[in-house]
């Protein structure tokens, strides 16, 4: 049996989950610099919190059920391993800030 029907099952859920992540991203901008007294505070929190259950429900029914299917488990140990690494290795700030972003720190080359 070849893995490459779960590999394309991944990426089809994948994709989907980029509408959520969008969708949430477009109210957050808008939510960006706003304050709570604003009168459109409250339903974009609405509407983010809506987006956010519904890209989380996505990921656990559709995106790491066939995430598990199509990686054999000795390479998802070892991307946790990364991952692991990864983290101990990474910015320890709270701030927000893009300099600070875990996106925007290199990989270690320990982890690769």
């Amino acid at each position: 049996m070849t893995a490459q029907p779960e590999r394309n099952r991944c990426r089809t859920a994948r994709a989907g989950g980029i509408e959520h992540e969008t969708e949430g991203k477009k109210v957050l901008a808008e939510l960006d610099g706003m304050a709570p007294s604003d009168p459109q505070f409250i339903p974009l929190m609405t509407k983010f919190a809506d987006a956010a259950r519904a890209h989380i429900a996505y990921e656990e029914q559709q995106v790491w059920p066939a995430f598990r299917a199509a990686l054999p488990a000795y390479e998802a140990y070892g991307l946790g391993a990364q991952l692991a690494s990864a983290t101990q290795a990474g910015p320890r700030s709270t701030s927000c800030s893009p300099s600070h972003s875990p996106r925007s720190s290199p990989v270690p080359q320990s982890a690769t």
